[in-house]
């Protein structure tokens, strides 16, 4: 099995919360299956140039696995046509409702404190950006074709080797990928652990669903011994703490 992870930034976005912030989607290599987890913002130029300097084209890809539904880490989902498309359900029906409830919203600060969010000095201009995000890409426009995606609670069949773990906190049912090669493990977290140690000091407490249970799947996934793959951030082998500096990891 080997895996490649992809860093890309969107830089021509007015959204605080993407702009100039490196997404990390990864390709799976698998005998039978070509999978991609996660997909970069909507409109990223640089994932398709990315695949393409590997010798693929989104229509090659078997499986596209979403960690979680933001805007993010699913604005790719569109150009994988060939794709089943893997997400949790939980995830879809909170995701659309608090959308709609931003669209709607004349005080979108007033409704994220509605729904328990922490917010600080900082949270009319937050609210602000999530309630533009949430009309520019709802997530029923960005997710792909309704009739490519499996929802996790039906159970799909996913290839041998590779399983998904519920880490919620980040948002309400978070997933990770968990990756069994014939001589290394690895983890493709999303934004159950966003970064290799910023998580150690939460600077976006604001952003989670549960800031204290993101909290504790964070310092549970961090002691993984082996290979780990953050959301925002390049990919590191959690024994030495370094990160890995090869394009392509076997494992």
């Amino acid at each position: 099995m080997k895996i490649v992870p992809l860093v890309t930034w969107m830089n021509n976005s007015d959204s605080l919360i993407i702009k100039d912030v490196p997404v990390t989607s990864t390709v799976i290599i698998m005998k039978d299956a070509l999978i991609m987890v996660d997909t970069g913002m909507v409109g990223n130029p640089w994932l398709e140039e990315d695949l393409s300097n590997m010798g693929y084209y989104p229509s090659d890809f078997d499986l596209v696995i979403n960690t979680h539904l933001h805007p993010d880490h699913l604005g790719g989902n569109q150009i994988f046509t060939n794709a089943a498309i893997i997400l949790s359900q939980k995830e879809w029906e909170y995701q659309t409702s608090l959308e709609t409830a931003l669209q709607k919203t004349d005080d979108p600060t007033r409704l994220l404190l509605s729904r328990g969010k922490k917010l600080d000095d900082s949270t009319e201009t937050l609210a602000r950006d999530l309630k533009s995000l949430a009309e520019k890409y709802p997530l029923r426009k960005i997710a792909g074709d309704i009739k490519q995606i499996r929802f996790i609670e039906d159970h799909p069949a996913l290839p041998p080797g590779l399983s998904l773990m519920p880490a919620p906190g980040h948002s309400i049912d978070s997933q990770v990928v968990i990756l069994e090669g014939s001589n290394k493990r690895a983890i493709i977290t999303g934004d159950a652990l966003y970064h290799r140690s910023m998580w150690k000091k939460d600077y976006l407490p604001n952003l989670h669903y549960d800031a204290e249970l993101f909290n504790e799947n964070a310092e549970r996934l961090a002691a993984f011994k082996g290979i780990i793959i953050p959301g925002h951030d390049h990919a590191y082998d959690s024994r030495s703490e370094q990160y890995i500096v090869t394009d392509v990891i076997e494992i």
